[in-house]
C-alpha cells in the first residue's frame, strides 16, 4: 500500500560512485603491486651483495628500490578508503624503512 506523496526513496547509488570505487580499487592494487615488487627487489639488493666485491652500484639501486617502494605504500595508503587498508601501506612503509637501513649500513 503506498500513499500518495509520502513516499520516501533514499538515495540511488549512481554511476560514478561505483565507477570511483573501481579506479580507487584498481590504484590501490596498482600500488601495493609496484611497492612489493620494488621493495623485493631493494630487500635482493641488500641481502645478495654479501658475495661480491663491487657491490656499490647494486646498492645504490637498492636505494632507489627503497624510494620507490616507499612512496608507493604512502599512496596506497593515501588511496585507501578506511583503516583497513590504509594500515597494511604503513606497515609496508616500515618494512620498507627496515630495508632501506639494512643498504645504508651495508654502504658506509
Amino acid at each position: 500500500m503506498v500513499e500518495h506523496g509520502t513516499t520516501v526513496r533514499g538515495p540511488t547509488p549512481t554511476r560514478s560512485n561505483s565507477t570511483s570505487t573501481w579506479v580507487r580499487l584498481v590504484l590501490l592494487l596498482a600500488f601495493w603491486a609496484v611497492g612489493v615488487i620494488a621493495g623485493l627487489k631493494a630487500a635482493s639488493a641488500a641481502y645478495l651483495t654479501y658475495a661480491t666485491n663491487d657491490y656499490r652500484p647494486i646498492l645504490i639501486r637498492g636505494v632507489w628500490a627503497c624510494a620507490v617502494a616507499f612512496s608507493a605504500f604512502h599512496f596506497a595508503a593515501l588511496s585507501a578508503k578506511g583503516w583497513a587498508g590504509r594500515l597494511p601501506g604503513f606497515v609496508g612503509a616500515l618494512v620498507v624503512l627496515y630495508v632501506l637501513s639494512q643498504i645504508l649500513h651495508r654502504l658506509r
